[in-house]
């Protein structure tokens, strides 16, 4: 069997689309879904021999957590405190709070879990979709 260097791009191609798309539903369905908004707007592009995801800016803050719970590599854990005000004000199930300090939010991973526990079988899935007469196993 034979494949040329044309022939093995494209179907390179189409298996990250399918790796892309099956990681960003993934994605959907293990992230909270309080609004709905973070669910909505997971995207992904395949572009350049590359899959780039985008999320909402919070999702950071739900994978890794914040304040004293904050668990992104580097980071100060340290309570949250009004920088250029007295206190902190905010809405939380319609109500407006007043606080000091804050100890910040427990992480809430999704994007992690994921790549641990799906890439490798979505990876080989599509791998073998794509490359029939070929076939993939770990």
């Amino acid at each position: 069997m034979e494949i040329d260097s044309q022939d093995f791009e494209e179907r390179m191609q189409l298996a990250m689309e399918g790796l892309g798309h099956d990681l960003r539903r993934e994605f959907r369905k293990a992230a909270p879904k309080d609004t709905g908004h973070l669910y909505r707007n997971i995207e992904v592009k395949v572009k350049d021999g590359k899959i780039e995801f985008s999320f909402p800016e919070y999702a950071l803050y739900l994978e890794y957590g914040t304040g004293l719970f904050n668990e992104y590599p580097g980071a100060q854990k340290k309570k949250i405190e009004a920088k250029d005000k007295q206190a902190l004000a905010f809405e939380y199930k319609g109500k407006t709070i007043v606080v000091k300090s804050i100890k910040g939010m427990t992480p809430r991973p999704f994007i992690r879990p994921t790549m641990h526990q799906k890439f490798m079988d979505l990876m080989i899935k599509n791998l073998n979709a794509n490359f029939k007469d070929i076939k993939i196993r770990l």
